[in-house]
């Protein structure tokens, strides 16, 4: 039997005959568990006026439910769960699969709704779903509910499995101030409409958030009192309401990430906070007793009957790679290997941070991540790879890597959390709701573009530059799902990935209030996300095999996890001379020390010291070919192992067209193109015996342009598309005061605006408007007090897209 806590179905007690009201403040829920061999003869009368919240009954089953009315019409949100059929004032519900759904009932003209859960055939209560569920952020506002009341056959169904809200604020100005029916509201309108309510609860800070407001709030015993007072009010609210049925909690996003990142200690338990075990005072914890302390709290109440599943969420920043502008480009300037490995590094070192700071303890479910709290098409669209946030199809990819190293570290399911809604312009999807393309986002407030809704669950767009055409047509992952026919680009459906990559479900909603929303009446996305998410579930929901988790933390007999974390099982590793491979390993023990860790490298076994989290051993390959590599480890009782199989290849420079680079030449111009390793790089200065790809990319001299073959590289910075017009910055490099701008353009009165951005995208000075200049005109710009270093002008115009680097030297 599977251990892990979310997981195991409750058993209850079906009532075969006798339909059960809860007789006090909370919701009426029917239960009838007819047995597959008795007859339906059995029928429960309901008046449409005072539907209970839920009914529920067994799997195989079947029951016939008599309303006061005559019933024109009964739909269901979620397709799979139940049969129905309407007959006058009958009707009967055919249990089809364990899980919930939402039921539209019509009599004389007017909707009505209620809950159903479908159990097992054994009557015990559905844990989340089998497959990969979708969720989103929902209040519980007209719009909100209206757009889960809109149940509909096809494209324009409402279809999901869960819905989450922020419980948030902190203990003394948040939610119980401002709405503290909150959690009771939520739980009601989510059972009614068969969604299983998810609470991000997100106290630690209060109005604002950033390490020193959590830091501060950590070490106030005050706050942190009020704060268990506020998590126990809570979750007494929800069981309230839910009264054994399921609800999910994400706990304190960010709060772990700017610990980590910002804390300046080496590990949790040695961050000071005020909260221990049994003790609330000055100095009394860490970091790890106040996580496990919330976990605790949380557990006793599934020791109650409270029937819920939490887990932590995870950051993308916690583990900042030097020299890399957000982890999940770091493909962008290190390669396809190497940035991979740098993934991996990061998404590494964020889960055993969190580990040894308790997340797993007291029976936690799952870990979470997020993406980002604004839509990419708040920043920049022009040119997406200056936006940090708008991610191509790699850069998703990476994110499943990410997601999967949580998973291979812990041994834990994931759930993504936050993703934004919106989609690429120009899509060639036709609404169902008006029969034409879905039309361009105007990246306005709330109707900004982002890629998410694209890459998970597939689209087809055209795109708008060479620019755009060149960065969403990116495949250095080789995806197959990925196809581009001139200006057309298509990115297949990937939530089969995607369950691939652990998670067990995918949480949609707008984080910042300005942000793209595709809920609501209507949604901000004219229904893009949900007809997507429609074509999901029509088309069969992704199975999640929940027996590949090792989710049995602080049981004892539970085996270790170890996982292989460099190379990557199935990678292909390109190199253009046989040299020492660092393989890396994490490996721990949920229920005890290691006692031995054992490396099999090409049928070669290497004993390595057990303790701690990671592991590295060097290992050069006898030749070029393909190798298994196989991990184990022990507690002295349990085995985990893990195996890996990849490639090691010769990498053919005439293929490339640019030619090997050479540790004895010396190369003293800048701009020189050499091959290594499958890619190709760019001298910045003069240099002999650097290798390309390695060290810290700042320091290197060769800058990483794109793969081989010759063609797919890509200049180091953005090039106009047209090469009409021409622009010269001078002095460059300049010290301090101005510089000056000279275009050259071939249509005269032609608009232009220029921008100044800093290495991460970021605006350092503009937006400046030129109107109707003439053809060939300078202008002067104000430099801000800029840090030494390098900056990128971008001039645009209705026909170009100019990048030209300038240099701030001290």
């Amino acid at each position: 039997m599977k251990p892990f806590h979310l997981f195991l179905k409750t058993t209850v007690l079906a009532s075969l005959l006798t339909v059960f009201f809860f007789l006090f403040a909370g919701p009426q829920v029917f239960s009838s568990g007819v047995s597959k061999n008795m007859p339906e003869t059995i029928s429960i009368s309901l008046k449409l006026d005072s539907l209970p919240l839920q009914l529920n009954l067994n799997q195989g089953s079947t029951e016939i439910y008599q309303f006061d009315k005559p019933i024109t019409g009964v739909l269901s949100r979620n397709l799979n769960v139940v049969e129905l059929s309407v007959s006058g004032n009958q009707v009967t519900v055919t249990g089809l699969h364990a899980g919930r759904t939402g039921l539209k009932i019509t009599a004389e003209g007017t909707d009505y709704y209620m809950g159903f859960r479908v159990n097992a055939s054994d009557g015990s209560i559905p844990g989340l779903p089998d497959y990969l569920s979708v969720a989103s952020v929902s209040e519980d506002t007209e719009p909100d509910l209206a757009f889960w009341k809109d149940v509909q056959p096809g494209l324009k169904n409402k279809a999901a499995d869960l819905r989450y809200i922020y419980i948030n604020g902190g203990p003394f100005t948040g939610w119980t101030s401002w709405d503290p029916d909150r959690p009771e509201k939520f739980s009601t309108e989510s059972l009614r409409h068969g969604l299983i309510p998810f609470f991000v609860f997100y106290n630690i800070p209060d109005s604002v958030e950033d390490y020193t407001i959590d830091s501060t709030h950590v070490n106030d015993p005050a706050y942190m009192t009020a704060y268990f007072q506020n998590l126990d009010l809570f979750l007494g609210k929800v069981q309230g309401v839910l009264q054994g049925e399921l609800f999910g909690v994400i706990l304190e996003p960010d709060f772990l990430g700017y610990i980590k990142k910002d804390g300046h200690v080496p590990s949790p338990d040695q961050f000071v906070t005020c909260v221990a075990a049994d003790t609330i005072a000055p100095g009394a914890g860490t970091l790890t007793t106040l996580v496990e302390r919330i976990n605790s709290t949380i557990n006793l109440k599934k020791q109650q009957g409270y029937n819920l599943v939490f887990g932590w969420q995870f950051n993308l920043w916690a583990s900042p790679f030097n020299g890399v502008n957000n982890i999940i480009r770091a493909t962008d300037n290190l390669g396809y290997v190497l940035g991979r490995k740098a993934v991996r590094w990061s998404a590494e070192q964020t889960t055993l941070y969190g580990i040894q700071a308790g997340v797993l303890s007291h029976s936690a479910s799952f870990l979470s991540i997020d993406k980002y709290g604004l839509d990419a098409g708040y920043v920049d669209t022009l040119d997406p790879a200056n936006n940090t946030w708008f991610f191509n199809n790699d850069h998703w990819l990476n994110y499943l890597c990410f997601a999967n190293t949580i998973r291979e570290t812990s041994g834990y399911p994931v759930i993504l959390w936050q993703l934004p809604i919106g989609h690429i312009n120009a899509t060639t999807t036709i609404s169902a709701y008006t029969g034409q393309r879905f039309e361009p986002l105007d990246n306005s407030e709330k109707h900004y573009e982002d890629s998410t809704p694209d890459f998970f669950l597939g689209d087809t767009f055209v795109v708008e530059s060479d620019l755009r055409s060149r960065y969403f047509s990116q495949n250095l992952c080789h995806d197959t799902t990925l196809t581009s026919h001139g200006d057309t680009i298509t990115w297949g459906r990937h939530m089969k990935a995607t369950a691939e990559a652990g998670v067990v479900s995918a949480m949609f909603g707008a984080g910042v209030g300005i942000s793209t929303s595709g809920i609501g009446n209507p949604p901000t996305d004219q229904y893009f996300w949900i007809q997507k998410v429609q074509e999901y579930y029509l088309g069969g929901p992704v199975p999640v095999n929940w027996n590949a988790f090792n989710d049995c933390y602080g049981i004892a007999g539970c085996k270790p996890n170890v996982s292989i974390s460099f190379p990557a099982n199935g990678e292909g590793l390109i190199k253009s001379e046989l040299k020492p491979l660092e393989i890396g390993v994490t490996a721990w023990s949920p229920s005890g020390e290691l006692q031995s860790l054992k490396l099999t490298v090409d049928g070669t076994t290497a004993t390595l010291d057990p303790s701690g989290f990671t592991h590295q051993r060097s290992w050069t390959p006898p030749a070029f070919g393909t190798f298994t590599i196989i991990a184990e480890a022990s507690d002295g009782t349990n085995t985990g192992a893990d195996t890996c199989v990849f490639d090691y290849t010769k990498f053919n420079p005439d293929l490339c067209g640019h030619p090997l680079w050479n540790k004895d030449s010396t190369y003293k111009d800048a701009g020189t193109q050499v091959s290594w390793d499958g890619n190709i790089y760019q001298n910045k200065w003069w240099t002999k015996g650097d290798e390309p790809g390695t060290g810290a990319p700042w320091d290197n001299p060769w800058t990483y342009l794109g793969p081989c073959p010759a063609g797919v590289g890509l200049p180091d910075y953005p090039a106009d598309p047209d090469r009409h017009s021409e622009v010269t910055l001078y002095p460059n490099p300049v010290q301090h005061g101005t510089c000056t701008i000279r275009v050259k353009q071939t249509t005269p009165g032609t608009d232009w605006t220029y921008f100044l951005k800093d290495q991460t995208g970021r605006s350092v000075a503009g937006p400046v408007w030129l109107k109707n200049p003439r053809t060939e005109f300078t202008e002067t710009i104000d430099l801000p007090s800029l840090s030494p270093g390098v900056y990128f002008l971008q001039l645009v115009s209705d026909r170009e897209i100019l990048v030209r680097k300038l240099v701030v030297q001290e």
